[in-house]
C-alpha cells in the first residue's frame, strides 16, 4: 500500500496494465513539470475511471512531454451509488464552481436542466469535464461524473427513473427539512436519489406543478434564508453525504 499522499495524481484515458508505457498529453505534462516540477523517476498516482488507482514511474522527459510506465495497482475500482444534481445554468463561472464541488461529494450525473427563467441555455461541456477532471484528481475520486447536455425540463422529469427518489428544493418550500429523511430509518435509497436545484428567481408556480405532479418526486426545505443555486447544490449533496453517502462508512 502506498501511504505517500503527496505523490501528483493525474487522470489518464488509457487502459493500465503493468509496465505499460504512456505518454501524457502535453496540457498535464505542462503542469507536472513546470508547477509540480517532477522529475525522472518521480512516482505519479493515476486513475483512469475503470482499472481502479495504479502507481507509476516518470520514465522520460522529453520536449515538454512526460512518459510514464505503469508498476501495479493499489486501487480496485469502485461503484458508487447513482447520485445525480439537476441544476438550471448559471454563468461560467458558478456553473464551474457546481461541477467542481459536485465532483468532490460524489455526484455520478450531472444534468443541466432549462427552465423558464434560465438565463444561459449553453454550455462547454469540455470545459465542465475538465473542471471535473481536476477535482476527481485533487479529491481522491476514483471516477468521473457523467456530465449531459442541457435538457428541458420536463424531459428531464419524463426520462427519469421512477424507482430512484428526485429531492425538490425550491425558496417557496416550508416543509420538513431534508435531515429528517434522510434520517428516518424506513427511508429507502436503494436507487439512489436525484437533486433539483432551481435558476435564480427560482421556477415558476407552473412549473412547480409540473414538478411535484410526479410520483417520484418529493419537496425539502433548505432553511428560511434564499440559498444561491451553487450554495443549494452544496447543501443538499452534503446533506445527502452526511446521512446517506460515504461519509459515514
Amino acid at each position: 500500500m502506498i501511504k505517500n499522499l503527496s505523490y501528483p495524481r493525474v487522470y489518464l484515458i488509457s487502459p493500465f496494465k503493468p509496465d505499460k508505457k504512456i505518454s501524457i498529453s502535453s496540457t498535464k505534462s505542462y503542469h507536472l513539470i513546470k508547477v509540480i516540477k517532477v522529475r525522472l523517476s518521480d512516482t505519479l498516482i493515476v486513475f483512469n475511471g475503470y482499472d481502479g488507482e495504479w502507481t507509476a514511474t516518470i520514465s522520460n522527459i522529453s520536449r515538454g512531454i512526460v512518459e510514464i510506465t505503469l508498476r501495479r495497482k493499489i486501487k480496485v475500482q469502485n461503484s458508487l451509488k447513482p447520485l445525480i444534481l439537476l441544476f438550471s445554468p448559471i454563468k461560467k463561472s458558478l456553473t464551474a464552481i457546481i461541477i467542481q464541488k459536485a465532483t468532490e461529494l460524489g455526484v455520478t450525473e450531472v444534468c443541466p436542466v432549462i427552465t423558464e427563467r434560465t438565463n444561459i441555455t449553453e454550455i462547454n461541456i469540455e470545459r465542465l469535464v475538465n473542471v471535473s477532471i481536476g477535482a476527481s484528481e485533487q479529491s481522491g475520486r476514483l471516477s468521473l461524473p457523467l456530465i449531459k447536455e442541457p435538457v428541458g425540463l420536463s424531459e428531464c422529469l419524463e426520462n427519469w427513473f421512477v424507482k430512484r427518489p428526485l429531492y425538490f428544493a425550491d425558496k417557496n418550500f416550508r416543509s420538513s427539512p431534508i435531515s429528517n429523511f434522510m434520517a428516518n430509518k424506513s427511508f429507502k435509497d436503494t436507487f439512489g436519489a436525484g437533486f433539483l436545484v432551481g435558476p435564480e428567481g427560482g421556477f415558476s408556480d407552473k412549473e412547480i406543478e409540473l414538478v411535484l405532479s410526479y410520483p417520484f418526486v418529493e419537496k425539502v426545505f433548505l432553511g428560511t434564508r434564499i440559498l444561491r443555486s451553487e450554495t443549494a447544490s452544496i447543501s443538499l449533496l452534503s446533506i445527502w453525504q452526511a446521512f446517506r453517502g460515504d461519509w459515514i462508512k
